[in-house]
């Protein structure tokens, strides 16, 4: 099944205006609460595939073992980083090496995980924190990951679109 880009970013964005106003409350209570009542539409099993995807995928990333980075997403993915035009194919590896924090990452961490999906479709919302290697202070980027499950069952990373970081809570 094919996605045209202009239903993608329909969804993604319906999805973003969606968890876009958590502060805390409903967001909250989803991203902590399990089962098919706390993540809505989604099966407690296939919530853990999902985090685990995202985390193994970012853990990849911080260890620069890019095929294996590379292995988490989707065939005709999408990635949208701020400031750059949409990047798609093999141009995603090295737009995100080369956009901060992303550039320079020791340690990656995450907080307030919302997760909504049906059937083979997910949408992931968390805050990532990223620990620079070159000793700087952490920087935090909200970010939201559409997620499909292929064939094989394994979910894969369909679009990623995150703001600019800023600093950490710690260091403000």
């Amino acid at each position: 099944m094919t996605l045209k880009f202009s239903c993608l970013f329909a969804l993604v964005l319906l999805a973003a205006s969606w968890l876009a106003p958590c502060g805390g409350g409903a967001c909250k209570a989803l991203a902590e609460a399990e089962g098919p009542l706390g993540v809505q539409g989604l099966s407690n099993s296939e919530v853990k595939a999902i985090r685990q995807t995202i985390l193994s995928w970012t853990d990849a990333l911080v260890k620069r073992d890019l095929a294996d980075w590379d292995s988490y997403w989707a065939k005709g993915s999408v990635l949208m980083p701020p400031g750059h035009a949409l990047v798609t194919g093999d141009a995603k590896l090295n737009a995100l090496t080369k956009t901060p924090p992303y550039d320079d990452v020791e340690k990656a961490t995450f907080s307030d995980w919302a997760i909504v999906g049906r059937g083979d479709l997910a949408v992931v919302s968390n805050d990532i924190e990223i620990k620079p290697t070159t000793g700087g202070a952490p920087t935090v980027a909200r970010q939201l990951i559409v997620l499909r499950r292929h064939e094989s069952g394994r979910w894969l990373i369909q679009a990623v679109m995150f703001n600019a970081p800023g600093p950490s809570a710690k260091t403000r």
